[in-house]
């Protein structure tokens, strides 16, 4: 009976050496693939510079902001307002932050024939600043920025990035054609520039198509802040916030 239950126990025992040697096995492989995931991650680029880079949300009320009017002069007062604190070199807006995603849209372009129910180009639409593009450090491909005077008085327009620009023209020149937004307003939106891909969705997945439309054209009572700062983002949050109160003490 001994010798019978010192085996069963060196059995036992090899079985937990196997067991954890399986075991082992296993976390360095999932460890090396979550390394490996990581590392190219890292690698991806992102089309805009994060460094030193504060970003602030705010939801306008409605009931206050009722106006297109209203949300522009709160808008311009508080980037101005902000842009003049010390250590701050850039500032700027958008209604979706980066890696954010944002909603769909579908668009077809002037002068060409309605494609295919399964063909019509899809993209994903942002509403930026004039120095948007600038603070966040995202490169000009051709054409221009958008400047204060794209405003709802001026012909409408947009910039788009260059995976939509390859998408829709291939090698041709995409500044100077317009397109329209399916199933939204009438009036052509003129491609004035395009931009480097900004990465707006996940960073495993391929660089989605872009348009982005000039706030003072397309106002929204979401913003998100972009602060591009020469120290420490978060030395200035308080400088930040007591603008925000500045202008409205209760948001």
């Amino acid at each position: 009976g001994r010798n019978a239950a010192g085996t069963r126990r060196r059995r036992f025992s090899s079985l937990l050496v196997v067991t954890e040697i399986a075991l082992a096995l296993v976390l360095t492989v999932v460890a090396g693939l979550l390394i490996k995931s990581t590392l190219r991650l890292l690698q991806v680029k992102l089309g805009f510079e994060p460094e030193r880079l504060l970003t602030v949300q705010l939801e306008l009320p409605a009931s206050k902001y009722s106006s297109d009017e209203k949300d522009i002069a709160f808008h311009q007062q508080l980037l101005s307002r902000i842009a003049t604190l010390p250590g701050v070199v850039g500032v700027g807006s958008v209604n979706w932050l980066p890696l954010q995603g944002g909603p769909g849209d579908l668009l077809r372009v002037e002068g060409q024939p309605p494609p295919s129910a399964s063909e019509v180009p899809k993209c994903t639409t942002h509403v930026v600043s004039a120095d948007y593009f600038r603070t966040m450090g995202i490169a000009l491909r051709r054409g221009r920025y958008f400047t204060d005077h794209d405003a709802q008085s001026t012909p409408a327009v947009v910039v788009i990035n260059s995976t939509l620009a390859r998408k829709l023209f291939g090698h041709e020149e995409a500044t100077g054609h317009r397109i329209f937004f399916e199933g939204g307003e009438p009036k052509p939106l003129e491609i004035v520039g395009v931009v480097d891909d900004e990465r707006v969705g996940q960073l495993d997945e391929a660089p989605v198509s872009v348009v982005y439309r000039p706030y003072l054209q397309d106002p929204w009572t979401k913003l998100n802040l972009v602060v591009r700062t020469t120290d420490e983002p978060n030395s200035i949050v308080n400088a930040v916030r007591g603008e925000v109160q500045a202008l409205d003490p209760n948001l």
